[in-house]
């Protein structure tokens, strides 16, 4: 019994050794091997990506219009979702947004309510019945006023 506990432990260690030099092994050829993909987009004809419009909450009320069309980004013509928008800018100006892919940033003040209007041009087939109440094909208006706490 006494001869068991010292045998034990040198082959705790050499097994350890050994486990830790083939995982150092294996991380240096996984990590050697490494070769970077080319870039899917081209850099060249891109344009600069928009900010979005700061749009003041605490101005006047907001009206957002989802809708599904064509936008253009340089030469290039996509589909997708777009945003139209009527807000209030930081000197309290009414501000119209034509359609965008980039809605404006709702910004409200601590305790303040928000004056939302969405406005819904999506087709039937984009729409999941959670989005519309309502489970029509036509347009959904909502307006909804709530307090934001701040805990």
């Amino acid at each position: 019994m006494e001869r068991l506990s010292p045998f034990l432990r040198r082959l705790l260690i050499v097994v350890l050794v050994g486990l830790f030099s083939s995982v150092s092994v294996f991380i240096e050829e996984a990590s050697a091997d490494v070769t970077l993909p080319s870039p899917v987009c081209p850099k060249e004809n891109t344009e600069t990506f928009e900010n979005p419009k700061f749009a003041y909450a605490d101005k006047g009320g907001i009206t957002l219009d989802a809708t599904k069309s064509s936008f253009q980004l340089g030469s290039q013509t996509f589909d997708g979702y777009l945003y139209g928008s009527t807000y209030y800018d930081e000197n309290g100006k009414k501000q119209p947004l034509y359609t965008s892919y980039t809605p404006p940033t709702i910004r409200v003040s601590s305790g303040k309510s928000i004056d939302l209007t969405l406005t819904n041009d999506l087709h039937k087939n984009e729409q999941s019945p959670r989005l519309s109440s309502v489970g029509c094909s036509g347009r959904t208006f909502k307006s909804a006023k709530h307090s934001v706490n701040s805990s």
